[in-house]
């Protein structure tokens, strides 16, 4: 899909942001791919936050893009799925992940991280980026596949969990900080809205995380974001968190709407639960309504990452 707005960025020629845009433009527009992690969501937000230094992607097929790419640039270096490309008097890496959805893993997190990969390269719009330097002049110009904000967040919530476990535990912190910003940006609905829609059990698993981490796990949340992430927004961000329990007369709101409300559908997601209405327990639920159950879940799950960490900039003054 093809987006009808250009997303225009300021960043020096030298930059990891315009040198990765260049070597992007570099890569085949016939081959299924989309750009994920902290440049997309730069590019998403419209602005950059905190330092990154390269460029990372998803492929249908890691091999046939790799091929490709050494097929039209010999001078292009490949290791275990990383491309440095030479651009703007340097260099830049941009990491190609394979999608590996078929078949799907078993275990639950793997599983989870596979969906969210298909879910950004099915969701992906083609955006025309043109990152200009302070001076005007523009450093760097293509047409990409991007990833959706929903879709991000996806991703982001899979790479918070698995980040103690990676060789980067510190970034938890810039997960965390994407994920209130990129929420912040679209609003709980359209993220609940479109993952659902993607894949019910992605969303189910995407609230149960994001559960744990802004419900009884949120006074660790806000320590690894001040921790890890020391960009003065983060930091912002961080100050400005509501240490909340879901005991509290706020987290009580967020996540026990559902349980009061009128429409048998919405009742019963409350801690990680989702079950059906009294006297449905023995049904088992239609496409139709395990995509509405998912998707109202995640958008209460997903409103309580903004009610408790509010992104810099966005409390009223």
């Amino acid at each position: 899909m093809s987006g009808d707005v250009e997303i225009r960025f300021t960043a020096p020629p030298d930059s990891v942001v315009a040198r990765s845009i260049n070597a992007l433009a570099q890569f085949p527009a016939d081959e299924p791919w989309v750009l994920i992690g902290g440049i997309a969501v730069f590019l998403r937000l419209g602005s950059v936050t905190r330092p990154t230094a390269d460029a990372d992607t998803v492929a249908r097929s890691q091999a046939e893009l790799l091929d490709r790419l050494v097929a039209a640039n010999p001078t292009v270096l490949v290791a275990n799925g990383d491309v440095t490309f030479a651009v703007a008097g340097g260099s830049v890496e941009v990491d190609v992940v394979d999608l590996a959805d078929d078949p799907l893993p078993a275990d639950p997190e793997r599983r989870a991280f596979a969906i969210a990969r298909r879910t950004a390269l099915e969701s992906a719009v083609r955006e025309r980026v043109i990152v200009t330097s302070t001076g005007g002049a523009v450093a760097a110009e293509a047409l990409i596949p991007i990833a959706t904000i929903p879709a991000l967040v996806a991703l982001k919530t899979v790479a918070m969990f698995r980040r103690p476990h990676s060789r980067h535990p510190e970034k938890v912190g810039s997960d965390i900080h994407d994920l209130v910003r990129l929420i912040d940006a679209v609003g709980a609905s359209t993220v609940g809205a479109d993952i659902a829609a993607a894949d019910p059990e992605l969303a189910t698993w995407i609230a149960d995380h994001i559960e744990n981490a802004f419900g009884q796990d949120l006074r660790y949340t806000i320590v690894r974001l001040r921790r890890h992430d020391r960009s003065a927004a983060a930091q912002d961000s961080a100050t400005t968190a509501l240490p909340v329990s879901r005991s509290s007369p706020m987290s009580s709101a967020i996540y026990s709407r559902s349980e009061n409300s009128t429409d048998p559908s919405t009742r019963g997601h409350v801690r990680g639960r989702c079950r059906l209405s009294k006297g449905k327990t023995d049904e088992a639920p239609n496409a139709g309504t395990r995509r509405a159950l998912a998707r109202r879940r995640l958008e209460s799950s997903a409103a309580s990452v903004v009610a408790d960490i509010a992104p810099a900039g966005s409390l009223a003054t």
